[in-house]
């Protein structure tokens, strides 16, 4: 059972080297001329990686104009990635071509949040985002650079207060919900879910305090409306959480289409009779949905489905904020 609404979670063209750098390249593409715009109005530390060994997503002017968030050095450094692990994060000393790429890279933001890779039905996705063309690039003094176009955001979870170094390291679900108001979640709240689930206790919880490839869906302030808060028990969070999967808005399948199920926590938890499993499509007017099933019910949890429409991803291990 998922509470309804809302939540707060190749065929990729490479082309022959070109010279120059990363910068000028994106200067010369009017679909991409945005981030170049910001790379270089934008004073801050990424400066420096223009002319060396370089890794650097960049997203369409069109995935600019629909993101809402702080434009800032922190989204820059969101955007250049260095390979996993590193013995120096700090130092980019290699560009990671499409060949090299792993499933996991790290930023250079703070704290270095990951940067999940995935290859689907032979095209290129980075965390959320669609990778259309990737330019390799050698720069005059002889310096490999990789320049991928992406059509999204990868939007960093930032803190409010973002001199503070140590809040950027090891986020976890359980630093958001032990403390909402330390990060920046844009115009939404989760205080009334993060309330309810420090009424059933913390402890009882443990993923949302461990490593490892979780998805976590977070319903915003008003899933609550008109509902008792009650009914939000332990089966209600546990069927919130998908463990050993993460889960993107991209791609999804169309409404009407299958989409895959996934078992929640709860679903795992075998001396339970109540199963509630997960799917996620595109609907028709273009906002992703996530679909729960309980499959198999009983009296305080019926069989059945809720529908949510998702409004916001972080990706730490994963977390959607839905409604």
């Amino acid at each position: 059972m998922m509470l309804k609404p809302v939540l707060v979670l190749l065929f990729v063209c490479v082309v022959v080297s070109n010279a120059g750098n990363v910068l000028q390249l994106l200067k010369n593409r009017a679909t991409h001329s945005q981030f170049a715009e910001l790379l270089e109005s934008t004073e801050g530390v990424h400066k420096h990686y223009m002319e060396g060994y370089l890794t650097l997503f960049a997203p369409s002017n069109t995935a600019l104009n629909q993101y809402k968030g702080d434009r800032n050095k922190a989204l820059l450094l969101n955007h250049i990635a260095s390979a996993f692990p590193h013995s120096n994060l700090q130092t980019v000393n290699t560009a990671i071509s499409e060949d090299e790429l792993e499933e996991r890279l790290t930023s250079l933001l703070q704290g270095h949040p990951p940067l999940w890779v995935r290859r689907k039905n032979s095209e290129l996705y980075v965390n959320q985002a669609k990778v259309s063309l990737v330019l390799p690039v050698t720069t005059d003094t002889g310096n490999k650079q990789f320049l991928y176009l992406i059509d999204s955001v990868l939007e960093p979870l930032i803190p409010q207060a973002e001199n503070s170094v140590a809040d950027y390291v090891d986020i976890k679900a359980g630093d958001i919900l032990n403390n909402t108001q330390k990060y920046k979640l844009g115009e939404y709240s989760i205080d009334k879910y993060t309330e309810q689930i420090r009424s059933l206790g913390m402890d009882k919880f443990p993923e949302f305090e461990q490593y490892g490839k979780y998805t976590f869906f977070l319903p915003v302030d008003s899933a609550f409306q008109g509902l008792d808060k009650g009914l939000v028990d332990q089966e209600v969070v546990k069927s919130h959480i998908v463990p050993g999967n993460l889960l993107f808005t991209q791609p999804s399948s169309r409404q009407g289409q299958y989409s895959e199920l996934f078992p929640s926590l709860q679903y795992k938890q075998v001396s339970m009779e109540v199963k509630v499993g997960v799917s996620m499509y595109e609907s028709d007017d273009g906002s992703i949905k996530v679909q729960s099933q309980t499959m198999t019910g009983n009296r305080n949890h019926p069989r059945g489905q809720v529908i949510s429409t998702i409004v916001k991803v972080f990706i730490l291990i994963k977390i959607f904020i839905f409604c």
